[in-house]
C-alpha cells in the first residue's frame, strides 16, 4: 500500500502543478483537473485535499475537500486552512 500511496503522491503533485500554474493554456489547466480527478478516483484516500487557486482579480484562496463527508470548504488564508486541519484532527 505504501508504494501506491507514494506513487499517488508524486502523480498528484504533477497534476496539481499543471492545475495551479496560471501561465498554462486553458487545455493544460483542464488537463490538470482531469488528472487530479482521475488519481483521486483510482487511489481513494480519506485524507483532506487542499488546493491553492486565484480568483479573477488575482487574489489567492484555498479550497479544502473532505472526502469522508464529500464536502468542500473555502478559505481566504493559509492560517484558516491550518486551523481547519487542526480542528479536523482533534475531532
Amino acid at each position: 500500500m505504501k508504494v501506491k500511496e507514494t506513487n499517488y503522491n508524486k502523480l498528484e503533485l504533477i497534476a496539481e502543478k499543471l492545475y495551479s500554474n496560471q501561465k498554462l493554456s486553458r487545455f493544460g489547466s483542464n488537463l490538470g483537473r482531469i488528472l487530479i480527478n482521475f488519481f483521486e478516483s483510482v487511489f481513494k484516500t480519506n485524507e483532506p485535499k487542499i488546493y491553492e487557486s486565484r480568483d479573477k482579480l488575482g487574489n489567492f484562496f484555498w479550497t479544502g475537500y473532505e472526502p469522508l463527508l464529500d464536502r468542500k470548504m473555502f478559505f481566504n488564508s493559509e492560517a484558516e486552512v491550518r486551523a481547519w486541519l487542526d480542528r479536523r484532527h482533534y475531532q
